[in-house]
C-alpha cells in the first residue's frame, strides 16, 4: 500500500479549530490505484508508542474532509480516538479521472484502505 504522511500546511477547514488536536495530510492508495486524500486527527498528547481506538469517517456524496466529516473527527479526537476524515474517490483532493462521479464500490474501497492504513 503507498501512503505518505505529512504535517497539514494548508489549513482549509471550515470549522473551529482546536489546536489541541493534532492534524497531519495523509495519502493512501486505494486497490483502484487512486490516491484517497485524508487528514489524520490526533488527541492531545497523542503517544504513538501506545495503542488508541481509530475512527473513519467520510460525508455524504459532494462533501469533503473539511466540513463536517473534519469536525466530526476533531471531535472525536478531542475525546481521545485517532481519526481520519478523507475525500471519497473522485471528490475533493482524491484522485479520479471522472470527477464528482457516485460509485458505491469505489466508496466501499476507500474505507477499507482507510482501514488498512490504520493497519500500517
Amino acid at each position: 500500500m503507498k501512503y505518505s504522511i505529512k504535517p497539514l500546511t494548508e489549513d482549509t477547514r471550515v470549522f473551529k479549530v482546536n489546536p489541541k488536536v493534532e492534524v497531519k495530510e495523509v495519502r493512501f492508495q486505494n486497490r483502484y490505484s487512486f490516491m484517497v486524500a485524508g487528514d489524520l486527527y490526533l488527541p492531545e498528547n497523542f503517544d504513538s508508542k501506545k495503542k488508541y481506538a481509530a475512527i473513519v469517517i467520510s460525508g455524504p456524496f459532494g462533501a469533503v474532509k473539511e466540513q463536517a466529516s473534519g469536525l466530526y473527527a476533531q471531535t472525536l479526537a478531542e475525546r481521545g480516538f485517532v481519526t481520519m476524515a478523507f475525500d471519497q474517490s473522485t471528490t475533493g483532493e482524491s484522485s479520479g479521472e471522472i470527477r464528482n462521479m457516485a460509485s458505491p464500490d469505489i466508496f466501499v474501497e476507500d474505507f477499507s484502505a482507510a482501514v488498512d492504513f490504520f493497519g500500517t
